[in-house]
């Protein structure tokens, strides 16, 4: 995006090959958009810019107005390995990575670490939920700390005060261990573990500030590091405040010998925000916006599992597909943002009428599909489909709308009408228009014969 002023290939604000940006659910989703400590930025299918947050504003020292529009695929910029990863994310993978580039023409190179999710926008194609973070200063924090560690090796009698100056002002946690006790810490990490005081630290077993579920990981890493397994590392635990509460915590460190005997000396940064705002990201990837419920993406991942799963366990399921009737002339009659409600009460009652294992997903649109695993047969999925149209029954009264709403119910077996989660899915398609061309509220199960 380093050639964003002099582009003349980027797309300007309001050109029609543009599509808007995806609007946050409420006004607490759109809080935390322009909130976040990361610069969070939307590219649409076509590439184009089409929203930032003011974190990402900052981060690239440009108007939004420059911003938005702005194509980097047009640009000089997508021949780079940018381009490259933004190509990657528009094809729908998603991608991580780190760079070092300038925003603006001879300005100021930034290192940033860039991760690119694809979200579903419509048919075939990806936008893109982009997240910067600016990692210079924390990786110059690091190599600081690392060099200084250095220094303490060598100069540890005479430079201990000018050391420990240097590491109680630092921004990140410091730590010395020797025979699995702290025998050093910084203000800082004791600020992290909501301690008042690092002395209190001295002394304290490394295992009582690891979550239990990270202990035998932080026991495998310390024997190997102090074995000479690994020299230097990076990873990630949970740690456990005395309080009870939880940190998500990355470690950096490796081991030094002070007065004869081996100390593992590192940095602790915390990555909480960070992990919080991925799984954010990974969530979104795969749910619907509006009900919240599993997409097309992850019915398909939870089916491929289920395939094999029942195909150890020599077990059936059923897949079922659903088409609301009578959802249009709601739309037509009440306008869309009455049908959002009734496709979220229907989301609601869906859920609550099937098994913790059963998947109900939505595809689109009024279309729903749902697992229901582990079936004896069909008399087993009449039971549910009975109860499936009495509870669509009810998102329409719930709601005060007088116009009622059912399902046509198309379903397909595993492993009666095939193994592929392809086929099975379009089978109850299939199905499900059978059911539809013959009236409202009815349920057709696959045959035999249909491809």
């Amino acid at each position: 995006m380093d050639d964003i002023e002099q582009d003349p290939k980027g797309v300007a604000p309001g050109h029609p090959g543009m599509t808007p940006a995806p609007e946050p659910q409420g006004i607490g989703d759109r809080f935390l958009f322009d909130a976040s400590p990361f610069g969070i930025f939307v590219i649409d299918h076509t590439g184009s810019v089409v929203d930032c947050n003011p974190i990402f504003l900052s981060i690239t020292a440009l108007p939004r107005e420059k911003l938005i529009g702005f194509n980097p695929l047009g640009s000089p910029r997508g021949r780079t390995t940018l381009g490259a990863h933004l190509r990657r994310a528009l094809a729908g993978e998603p991608v991580d990575f780190e760079t070092r580039h300038a925003f603006i023409p001879g300005g100021k190179i930034h290192q940033c670490r860039y991760v690119l999710q694809p979200i579903k926008s419509g048919g075939s194609e990806f936008s893109v939920l982009g997240l910067v973070e600016e990692i210079g200063r924390r990786k110059k924090q690091e190599q600081a700390v690392l060099k200084a560690t250095k220094t303490l090796k060598r100069q540890l009698a005479s430079e201990t005060a000018r050391f420990r100056g240097l590491v109680d002002q630092s921004l990140a946690g410091i730590y010395m261990i020797r025979d699995g006790q702290l025998v050093y810490a910084n203000q800082m990490l004791a600020q992290l573990y909501g301690v008042p005081s690092a002395a209190a630290f001295i002394g304290t077993s490394v295992f009582d500030l690891v979550a239990p579920e990270s202990r035998a990981t932080m026991q495998e890493y310390m024997t190997r590091r102090l074995t000479g397994d690994i020299s230097d590392a990076r990873y990630e635990f949970i740690g456990l405040r005395p309080d009870g509460g939880l940190l998500e915590l990355e470690a950096h460190g490796r081991v030094v010998e002070i007065d004869g005997q081996p100390t593992i000396v590192g940095v602790i940064i915390d990555i909480s925000a960070r992990k919080a705002l991925e799984r954010e990201l990974n969530y979104q990837a795969l749910h619907d916006d509006l009900t919240c419920l599993p997409n097309r993406k992850l019915f398909f991942d939870r089916m491929n599992q289920l395939i094999r799963r029942a195909r150890r366990e020599a077990s059936r399921f059923a897949v079922l597909f659903l088409d609301l009737d009578g959802f249009k002339t709601i739309n037509d009659c009440h306008g869309h943002g009455s049908g959002d409600q009734v496709l979220c009460q229907v989301a609601r009652q869906l859920s609550a009428c099937l098994r913790e294992s059963d998947t109900v997903a939505r595809l689109g649109g009024d279309e729903f599909a749902i697992l229901l695993p582990a079936i004896n047969g069909p008399p087993d999925v009449e039971r549910v489909t009975d109860a499936i149209q009495a509870r669509i029954a009810l998102a329409t009264k719930e709601l005060g709308i007088p116009e009622p709403i059912s399902a046509s119910i198309g379903i397909s077996l595993y492993p009666d009408q095939g193994e592929d989660a392809d086929r099975l899915l379009a089978l109850a398609d299939q199905a499900m228009y059978r059911a539809k061309s013959q009236g409202h509220g009815l349920v057709c199960f696959a045959g035999a014969g249909e491809k």
